[in-house]
């Protein structure tokens, strides 16, 4: 018989420990040293708004059967699920989206998307370059924290 171990506590894979600053949850230490920062601009009038894991749809969802794409909601094939074509049910693909860690308006209009890292995932120069794609108007700044010497530096 093979002894049974309990199961192990899953964590984040980068080690990160979320905690709550004032009331709002942060995904780590440094994300919330981040916002600290960007308080302070607010305050001194060099931003104008902070928004909070801005959501950014890199692909929205979709069906497909018989060589054509359905992506409307409004459309009643891709409603019911069943295929006009061939009548047969239609899988649905679940939409790719990227969610940052803040988005901040400067008081000439324009707005900068932030997202904090102390390591990059394998996957985000993808998720990245989707992002770039579909959101050319927006600048997508992904910053460390190096030393107290250099602070925060963009990747």
């Amino acid at each position: 018989m093979v002894p049974r171990y309990p199961a192990k506590k899953k964590g984040n894979k980068f080690h990160a420990v979320k905690i709550n600053y004032e009331g709002i949850p942060f995904d780590s230490q440094r994300e919330a040293e981040y916002y600290l920062m960007l308080r302070t601009m607010l305050r001194a009038g060099e931003i104008t708004k902070i928004n909070f894991q801005p959501k950014f749809i890199l692909q929205p969802k979709f069906r497909k059967c018989c060589g054509r794409l359905f992506t409307q909601e409004s459309d009643p094939a891709f409603k019911k699920g069943i295929c006009p074509v061939c009548n047969k049910k239609m899988p649905l693909y679940h939409e790719i989206s990227y969610r940052a860690d803040f988005e901040v308006e400067y008081p000439d209009g324009t707005k900068e998307i932030s997202d904090i890292k102390g390591m990059i995932p394998r996957e985000f120069p993808r998720i990245r370059k989707m992002f770039e794609y579909h959101y050319p108007a927006l600048h997508l700044k992904v910053v460390r924290w190096k030393n107290k010497t250099l602070g925060w530096v963009e990747i």
